[in-house]
């Protein structure tokens, strides 16, 4: 599942139209669009704005993956907190689940760019 592609599930999750979310962000519908599709790169600060509009972390639109959001978020979506902010209700269970993916990424993308920072020493002679 593609980042636009979560972006997509949870505006949908929170009954936004296209319009109504890009409205939110300042954004014309059609870029919108675009990042939905994978067409256009979605900034980390946009990322930030959108799940706080959302009313979701910038974890959960990562590093969710399509069996745990219908899992998770697609049988629950009138599920809200009591204080009425509207927050997606997420067990223990799930978040910890998370942040175990998140940090097996961060791991595996520190490991890539000391593999790339050998193969650059190599290739320059150092």
């Amino acid at each position: 599942m593609t980042i636009g592609q979560k972006i997509k599930k949870f505006r949908e999750l929170r009954n936004f139209s296209q319009q109504g979310l890009a409205d939110e962000l300042k954004i014309n519908q059609t870029t919108l669009s675009k990042m939905e599709l994978d067409e256009l790169d979605v900034p980390f600060k946009r990322l930030e704005q959108i799940a706080k509009v959302l009313k979701v972390r910038v974890l959960d639109i990562v590093a969710l993956d399509e069996q745990t959001f219908i899992s998770n978020y697609g049988q629950n979506q009138n599920t809200h907190s009591g204080s009425g902010d509207n927050h997606i209700n997420t067990d223990k269970g799930l978040l910890s689940k998370l942040e175990k993916q998140y940090e097996a990424r961060i791991t595996e993308q520190a490991k890539e760019i000391e593999r790339l920072y050998a193969l650059l020493e190599k290739c320059l002679g150092k």
